[in-house]
């Protein structure tokens, strides 16, 4: 749902999942409430695993601050609003204090569906966006997590990356070429497919630049999130690219499946010149903050992002691109093979090295601690006043007591036929 791609098909929304969402849910609100004590007046809960839990936790801590962190996209509201559970989610989160977003086309479509499906009105309160539901404001707010700097600046140039960069410098043999790399967890919104389409489209509109190139691909096998099939849908095309293309001098993929280790991952990036990722749907994507800081100052930095990639806007030297358009995609591949090669040339290089400069500078100053220090300033700021829980009275005890000479009540109906008694 989040990332546009239903299963479809009548399996689509399973109610046994519900309930156990449910059940989920109500575990943990259990768990926090019996360990809440006074002193303790904030709650951070994250991603969609547990929606339901804030509105859960203020029927019991009326008066606590909760944050609530969402992790992933949040569709559109024509998108959403097919979920048989629509409205149970957002009130879930509508418990919370303050909702994060990474970016704010997560926010605005979270918004048009309370609009929409709550009848709720979204405002502007000292700047910030908010939503009014059952008397508390909530406010929303736009940031991203980030990476933790020090230990990729750390690690960059140790023995052991050292040692691993040579060694795969030797085993792809990519002397003299323009690496294109990338690391990618096996899953179908990565678009490893459209990737490889597209530097199939490469190999066959620019046939003088074949033994010039390489695709080094990772992926991450990751078993929830493995459909039956990719795995083998991306090997057919590796492999096909690879008997049409290969030459006894260069193969043009190199695909390896598997854990990648930490230093794994830093050498991959020093030998990358282009980072190459093409998601058709992407909550943020770390990789490309990942990919600045290990490659440094040294590298230029360079990078092809899917415009879905949630950090593509914020960095430089990026070319954000359509990723079914295998064709653009094949063109800008070719400017970048263009750009290594004239790498030799001073004024390129001071150029892109200025924006990748750039780039390091806005990684290290957007980490994973001042995101997280950053929200839980706002949360502490938060005033929940409390509020009694209104009494739900049953409609005999109304008929019993509406003889009572002082008594009085006022019926709203709200799509509710109220029969009386003859």
């Amino acid at each position: 749902m989040v990332n546009y791609i239903p299963d479809g098909g009548e399996s689509t929304y399973d109610e046994a999942l519900w309930h156990v969402y449910m059940i989920v849910n109500r575990k943990f609100k259990e768990a926090i409430v019996g360990r809440f004590h006074e002193g303790v007046d904030s709650i951070w809960i994250h991603d969609y695993h547990l929606m339901l839990l804030p509105s859960m936790l203020r029927r019991d801590l009326d008066r606590c601050r909760i944050g609530f962190f969402l992790h992933t996209p949040w569709p559109s509201s024509e998108m959403y609003r097919n979920l048989p559970w629509r409205v149970q989610l957002l009130e879930g989160m509508l418990g919370s204090s303050i909702l994060g977003f990474h970016l704010f086309d997560y926010a605005r479509h979270f918004l048009s569906a309370c609009v929409r499906l709550l009848d709720l009105e979204q405002k502007l309160t000292r700047g910030a966006l908010t939503v009014e539901h059952h008397g508390r404001i909530i406010t929303l707010r736009v940031s991203h997590i980030g990476i933790h700097p020090e230990r990729f600046q750390r690690n960059r140039e140790n023995e052991e990356v050292n040692r691993l960069c040579k060694a795969m410098a030797q085993q792809y043999q990519v002397m003299d070429k323009c690496v294109f790399g990338a690391i990618d967890d096996l899953d179908i919104i990565k678009g490893i497919t459209l990737k490889l389409l597209a530097f199939e489209e490469f190999l066959r509109a620019y046939p003088v630049l074949r033994s010039k190139v390489k695709l080094v691909q990772f992926v991450v096998p990751r078993p929830s999130a493995v459909k039956k099939g990719i795995r083998e849908e991306i090997e057919s095309h590796v492999n096909r690219i690879n008997e049409k293309y290969s030459t006894p001098e260069n193969k043009p993929v190199e695909y390896r499946a598997g854990a990648v280790s930490f230093n794994e991952r830093i050498a991959l990036y020093r030998l990358t010149d282009v980072l190459t990722l093409t998601p058709i749907r992407d909550g943020l994507n770390l990789v490309p903050y990942e990919y600045i800081l290990s490659s440094g100052k040294t590298q230029p930095g360079r990078m092809i992002l899917s415009e879905c990639t949630g950090c593509s806007r914020a960095l430089s030297l990026t070319v954000r691109v359509n990723p079914f358009d295998k064709r653009t995609v094949a063109d800008v591949m070719k400017l970048f093979v263009t750009a290594c090669e004239a790498d030799k040339e001073s004024q390129t290089q001071t150029d892109d090295k200025l924006r990748q400069k750039a780039n390091i500078s806005y990684v290290t100053e957007h980490s994973t601690r001042d995101w997280a220090e950053s929200f839980l300033r706002d949360v502490e700021k938060v005033y929940e006043p409390s509020r009694p829980v209104p009494k739900i009275v049953r409609r005999t005890d109304i008929f019993k007591r509406r003889e009572t000479p002082d008594a009085k009540y006022i019926l709203l109906n709200s799509e509710i036929n109220f029969v009386y008694p003859a």
